[in-house]
């Protein structure tokens, strides 16, 4: 049961890692300038921070 715990960790971080890197790309190719930037930066930390708490308290519970 906790290796379910991991993998599903990892993998929404692996996710996560991913999205942002594409964001960083994507923003760099709309060459924005630095304040918007930290702007977006910031709405997607908290987005990725909103969905870890959905996964912690909703879907694992659910799996195990």
């Amino acid at each position: 049961m906790g290796l379910k715990v991991i993998l599903i960790l990892t993998i929404t971080l692996c996710i996560s890692i991913l999205f942002s890197i594409i964001g960083v790309f994507f923003h760099q190719s709309l060459q924005l300038d630095e304040e918007k930037l930290f702007f977006k930066w910031f709405i997607s930390m908290c987005l990725t921070v909103i969905g870890y708490s959905i996964v912690v308290y909703f879907v694992i519970p659910n799996i195990l």
